[in-house]
């Protein structure tokens, strides 16, 4: 065999192997842990439940003789629920359907009436499930993802000849990259959020872990707890204890008697997987005689970058023509006004009584000088 046909062989060989790392499809969530994003977002969606499901608990049993009804409201209660089967003909299926449709109505049953009407009437939770009850969340999901594939190759050809040899290198490379962005936003209202019949069910298979492997928050910080719990309570404090307006410019800000701005608090999150793999074969021969490879090298590289965003943006409607804050701040400053105008009134009581006193002292005194004067 000659050497330029060897060339050419050899060639031909790298460029096949450069072609053949280019045989996978786009980069996915699925080719990584095995979890669609889909699942990913309603794993996020069913922990922010899970968070404010926990904190209404704390505010419903904040007092003692209504714990009762904070244990009813206990998640891990609801997804224990049985329903009852006499016949026993209830399919699974249909047992875990009538295990979130309990769930759901104990929640829509609460919210309509069930917090005005405890064991011990608690002002402060109505205020707190009139208001928050009717709070937006939104979400942005963002999945972006980028595959780089290399393949370098070379092959030396050693000829021998009859005074000495002759050494011919050949190498060849190919880089490839594929990406794919997935991105979109959905939102809920935490009364409907809670009651959510096909979420509770979707929620109920997670907690089962029939979805999502245990291992994938190690490769995907996302698929685990992200502590959203904390950050709807951090989103509640700060609106109770300020004036929560979101993000202003100066115009509008300057404009903002004009139209009332909606508290609102957007929080950020970023996760980053970066994962590598290579392979690099080497072959090497000892040459006899004419034209042969001496020695070959394959090196194989695959890095996977994938970044994970998560825009979570809470906002509380307007009541009225005002913030939620704002109208607590009116209404307490009613509540002052009233205290002050039933303390004066308390005060002009008092006056009034000590100056019918005084005359009933002046005109008992009168009438014990006309006594002693006009006589009996």
């Amino acid at each position: 065999m000659d050497l330029s046909c060897l060339r050419k062989r050899a060639a031909s060989a790298l460029g096949a192997g450069c072609l053949l790392s280019s045989c996978v499809g786009v980069p996915s969530t699925d080719q990584v842990v095995g979890i669609d994003p889909t699942t990913i977002s309603e794993a996020i969606r069913c922990e922010m439940r899970d968070g404010i499901i926990s904190l209404l608990d704390d505010a419903v049993g904040a007092i003692d003789a209504n714990k009762q009804i904070a244990a009813e409201l206990n998640r891990d209660q609801l997804a224990k629920f049985t329903p009852t089967d006499p016949s026993g003909t209830l399919s699974e299926d249909d047992r875990r359907e009538r295990r979130a449709r309990h769930e759901a109505d104990a929640f829509d049953k609460f919210l309509v009436s069930g917090y005005k009407n405890l064991r011990q009437p608690d002002p402060e939770l109505e205020y707190i499930v009139e208001t928050y009850s009717k709070m937006f969340i939104g979400y942005r999901f963002d999945f972006d993802m980028t595959q780089t594939d290399s393949l370098d190759g070379s092959v030396d050809l050693l000829s021998v000849l009859t005074r000495g040899t002759l050494t011919t290198p050949i190498s060849a490379s190919v880089e490839g990259k594929r990406k794919s962005q997935d991105t979109w936003v959905a939102a809920d209202r935490v009364d409907l959020l809670l009651g959510n019949l096909p979420l509770i069910r979707r929620c109920n298979d997670l907690r089962e872990d029939k979805l999502q492997p245990s291992r994938s928050h190690i490769v995907y910080p996302i698929t685990g707890t992200l502590g959203l719990r904390d950050i709807v309570r951090g989103f509640v404090n700060k609106n109770q204890s300020g004036n929560l307006i979101g993000e202003k410019t100066e115009a509008e800000l300057l404009t903002a008697a004009e139209t009332p701005p909606v508290p609102t608090e957007t929080v950020d999150m970023i996760f980053t997987t970066t994962l590598k793999s290579g392979l690099n074969p080497q072959l090497q021969l000892t040459p006899l005689s004419g034209t042969n490879v001496k020695q070959a090298m394959l090196k194989a590289n695959r890095q996977r970058d994938d970044v994970h965003s998560l825009t979570i943006v809470m906002q509380l409607p307007r009541v009225g023509s005002l913030t939620v804050a704002e109208a607590r701040s009116a209404a307490e400053k009613r509540e002052q006004r009233e205290f002050v105008t039933q303390a004066n009134d308390v005060q002009k009581a008092l006056i009034i009584q000590k100056r019918d006193e005084e005359d009933q002292r002046s005109s008992r005194t009168l009438n014990r000088f006309l006594d002693g004067v006009l006589g009996p």
